[in-house]
Formats: structure tokens, C-alpha cells, sequence
């Protein structure tokens, strides 16, 4: 009994188990908890557009109110002492900000007016004028990022009118503005007034954002499926056959086939049952089913040349991918940053279909298509590379089978 029980602890098959649940419960812990255990925003990319050139007083002094507002808020560390998650760019105008915003440059842009300080030192005067900012967001960019950079922005403006509300108290004090009307003390208690405008909108029926990681996940499932049946229709396909060329061929077209059909699929699901909001729908049937294409290419051109072991390499690039994705790249570590999100190709598929969704001018498909296309071509030339390989006749292996 216990020789029979301990037979399997001497299998080395067991002992190889351990290592590979040892390694495959590693990697899969770094993918999921290096992106998740503490993200933290930091170098969120933020413009802000001067345009106050301040306000002379009477005894000759300029006071620019918007310069000190640049200064507190560009500032390394926020009022509460913590680090500054902002990374700051000073452009030169609304519409070059705006340009910028379309090419996803930036979370959210400030824009000081030309009357800032002038609003701000009429609140003293018998004809008050409310000084106010305006903060554009670029909810397209990311919706999580941007929605922590309009609170973290709201929060570091309170402190702002908090400031100017001391001094510009100090100063009635000191000009013996004792008793000042009530809607001037109001407007005195919250000198600036920033008013939020919303660019990219992601719009209602968007999975919160994240409909372009969403479908790039889904294409790369179907793509996986597809690639494995393929590959599995091609080895019988082989038999009796002295050349590849013609299957391997088949096996592009097949793959265009099953991308158009597995991206219809998608939208037919998406938009006909679950009403996700999609601007064009024939355009994005277009651009998934591209993406499609190009991820089967990748795949059926490593499966040509690992067999059906290469499909547990394609389920872990699925699996690590949502995480990283999951999060603007801002808020990602290091170590999530530089292995993961670097280089795993749904990144890139997701980056195009965010552009096609939110932004859909176009401005930002040219770097994550040429790395697509890239893989694409890669899985192309590893496919016909793979035709080159001899086959064995399935004829001659039955006949050293009779003959042993």
C-alpha cells in the first residue's frame, strides 16, 4: 500500500508539475498584482494656456494673479504635501491646446483669460467682476485618468480661492472696506469660478471607457479560436501532400474569413443585443476585422512552427493583457510599464479602436497600425517560411510501422 502511494512522488512528471504551477501561478500574479496592489498617478500629462498679462495699479505695480495661479499649481507637491501627479506644458494658445487634446497629448488643458487679474481686482471695486478659468477634459484619453485629473484640478482651484480670499480680506482691511454688500462678499469668497468643458466625450453605453480594451480581448479570442482550428484543418489537409504552399496560402484566406465573421459576430452582439454605443458601426466592423486579420496572421505563423504547444503562449499574452490595459499607462508601475504594457499587442489594437470611438479624426492610427501591421507581417513570413519545411509521407511512416 504505502510503496503503491508513493509511487506518484517519484514520477518526475510530478516534480515537473510543481515547477511549471510554481512558474505559471508567478506569472500570472505579476500580471494581475504588479498593475493593481497600489496604482498611483504620476506624470499625468496637463497643458495650461496664459493668457493674463496681469493688471497695473494705480501706483504703477503689476499684479498678476494668473502668473501666481501657474506658480501654484505647477507646483511639485500638492497643498496637502504630496507629490505633484502632473506633468506640465505651457502652449501658447487655446487652439494649439485643443490640437493637442485631438492628438491625445493631454488629459486636461487650463486656460487663464486675458482678464484674470483684472477680474480679479474689480472684486474690491463697486463693480465686481467674477474672475474665472476654463478646464477642458479630454475624457477620450482615458476616463479614469481624466476623471482624477478634474477632481485632483478641483481641489488644487479650492485652495487657490482660498488664498486669494485671505488676501484680497487683508487688502479690504487694509483700504477700510469694512462693509461690503453681501453678493460682493460671496463673489470675495470664491474669487475664481472654473467652469469644465468635456472634449471626446466617451458618451453613455461605453462598458465606462473601456469598450476599445473590451473588443480588442474579443478579437484576440476569436482570432485564437480560429487560428487553432486552422491549424488543426491544415495538418489533415497535409496528408498525402508533398508541399505546403497551397495550405499555407488557405490559411491566410481562411483567416480573413474568420476575422470578418468573428468581428460581425462581435458587433452583432455589442450593438443589436447589448446596445453598446458605437459611432459607425460599418467602420468598426472594418477596423476589428483588420485587427482580426492581423492577429490570426501572428498566430497561425507561430502555430506553423510550435503546433497546437504554441496555443498556451497565445492564452497568457490574453490573460496578461487586461490588467495593464485595464488602467491608464500613468498609473502603471515600472515593472508593469516596461514588461508588460511595452509590448503586448492588444495594447495596440486597443489604442486604435479608442481612436475610431472617442476621437475619430484619425490622428493617432498611424503608430499602433504600423506595430500591428508589423505583427502581421511577422505571422505572414513565419507562415510561408514554415511551407518550406519537408513533410513527411504519411504513406512511408505506415509502412516502418508494418515493417517494426
Amino acid at each position: 500500500m504505502m510503496k503503491s502511494f508513493m509511487s506518484l512522488f517519484r514520477q518526475r512528471l510530478f516534480f515537473i508539475s510543481l515547477i511549471a504551477v510554481f512558474l505559471v501561478v508567478m506569472l500570472f500574479s505579476f500580471a494581475n498584482l504588479s498593475s493593481s496592489v497600489d496604482p498611483k498617478p504620476q506624470d499625468l500629462p496637463v497643458a495650461i494656456v496664459m493668457l493674463d498679462e496681469g493688471q497695473t495699479l494705480p501706483d504703477g505695480t503689476n499684479m498678476n494673479f494668473g502668473k501666481k495661479m501657474k506658480e501654484a499649481l505647477t507646483m511639485e507637491s500638492l497643498p496637502g504635501g504630496d507629490d505633484s501627479p502632473f506633468m506640465w506644458t505651457e502652449e501658447a494658445s487655446e487652439q494649439t491646446a485643443r490640437k493637442s487634446m485631438e492628438r491625445q497629448e493631454y488629459y486636461a488643458t487650463i486656460i487663464v483669460p486675458a482678464s484674470f487679474s483684472s477680474n480679479v481686482m474689480s472684486l474690491l471695486s463697486p463693480a465686481p467682476t467674477q474672475a474665472s478659468v476654463q478646464v477642458i477634459i479630454n475624457q477620450g484619453k482615458h476616463l479614469m485618468a481624466a476623471n482624477a485629473v478634474q477632481s485632483i484640478l478641483n481641489k488644487m482651484i479650492d485652495g487657490m480661492n482660498e488664498q486669494l480670499r485671505e488676501q484680497l480680506l487683508m487688502t479690504a482691511e487694509q483700504r477700510g472696506l469694512q462693509a461690503l454688500p453681501t453678493a460682493q462678499l460671496s463673489q470675495i469668497a470664491s474669487p475664481v469660478n472654473p467652469t469644465y468643458e468635456i472634449v471626446n466625450p466617451i458618451g453613455n453605453r461605453s462598458a465606462n471607457g473601456n469598450a476599445p480594451t473590451v473588443l480588442s480581448q474579443m478579437m484576440w479570442m476569436g482570432s485564437m479560436i480560429g487560428s487553432i482550428i486552422v491549424l488543426l484543418a491544415s495538418q489533415k489537409a497535409l496528408q498525402g501532400l508533398t508541399h505546403r504552399w497551397g495550405v499555407v496560402s488557405g490559411q491566410l484566406l481562411a483567416g480573413a474569413i474568420i476575422s470578418i465573421i468573428a468581428s460581425g459576430s462581435l458587433l452583432l452582439t455589442g450593438v443589436g443585443f447589448l446596445d453598446l454605443h458605437i459611432p459607425d458601426v460599418m467602420e468598426m466592423w472594418g477596423y476589428t476585422s483588420l485587427i482580426g486579420f492581423c492577429f490570426f496572421s501572428l498566430m497561425i505563423g507561430i502555430l506553423n512552427w510550435t503546433g497546437i504547444n504554441g496555443a498556451p503562449i497565445l492564452a497568457l499574452l490574453f490573460f496578461f493583457a487586461p490588467p495593464v490595459l485595464g488602467l491608464p499607462v500613468e498609473f502603471l508601475p515600472e515593472a508593469s510599464k516596461n514588461w508588460l504594457y511595452s509590448w503586448v499587442p492588444l495594447r495596440f489594437a486597443a489604442e486604435t479602436l479608442r481612436d475610431v470611438l472617442y476621437f475619430g479624426k484619425g490622428l493617432n492610427l498611424g503608430a499602433p497600425l504600423a506595430v500591428l501591421f508589423s505583427l502581421a507581417g511577422f505571422g505572414v513570413a513565419l507562415t510561408f517560411s514554415s511551407a518550406m519545411r519537408p513533410i513527411k509521407s504519411l504513406q512511408s511512416s505506415k509502412d516502418k510501422i508494418t515493417l517494426q
